[in-house]
């Protein structure tokens, strides 16, 4: 009978071992900080096709940054700007480089229209001389001068009901982050 009660006791014993060696673990694996690997910035880039005039981008495990490396622009959006797309825009009176519009989806109709979304802002690229002949002109404001290009911008006249968050000063802090890249 004595052995049958050392055989319990040892198995008790072994069972709470192993419980306190679980515990312990599982303790120690909570407490432990995660490391999560971090995306490696790839900014999107946007050369305008010369066929459909459209901008054609590459995947970016970077929404926020969008590179432009044929007007060597780049501009940093801010969370409020998740989904964004940039797409050609018309030319200001013919005289810039190109423009792109900076577009979210929305759904104020009167104001986002067919294509669901709205243009919070206009980026544009003038040459210096296009830009002397039209400055003041077309609703365009100079943002940067570069080497190469005068780089503008133009906002809303009014934002729609569901982007009310989007302000203008939201939208100057994003044009803060706008630089000219080296060539």
């Amino acid at each position: 009978m004595r052995t049958k009660y050392k055989i319990i006791l040892v198995v008790l014993a072994v069972a709470l071992a192993a419980a306190g060696v679980s515990w312990f673990l599982t303790k120690k694996q909570k407490t432990t900080p995660q490391t999560t690997p971090q995306p490696t910035q790839t900014a999107i880039t946007s050369p305008v096709s010369s066929t459909t005039g459209t901008v054609a981008a590459t995947a970016q495990a970077d929404w926020h940054v969008y590179t432009n490396v044929q007007f060597n622009f780049q501009v940093t959006f801010t969370d409020v700007w998740k989904d964004y797309k940039v797409e050609s825009a018309a030319k200001v009176a013919d005289s810039a480089a190109a423009c792109f519009d900076v577009t979210l989806a929305s759904t104020d109709k009167n104001l986002a229209g067919a294509s669901g979304r709205v243009t919070p802002v206009t980026y544009c690229v003038f040459t210096p001389e296009n830009w002397a002949k039209v400055k003041g002109k077309n609703g365009q404001n100079e943002l940067l001068v570069g080497p190469t290009y005068v780089y503008t911008y133009s906002i809303w006249e009014q934002a729609p009901s569901d982007w009310q968050i989007l302000t203008e000063k939201e939208i100057a802090d994003v044009n803060k982050t706008f630089k000219v890249l080296p060539e």
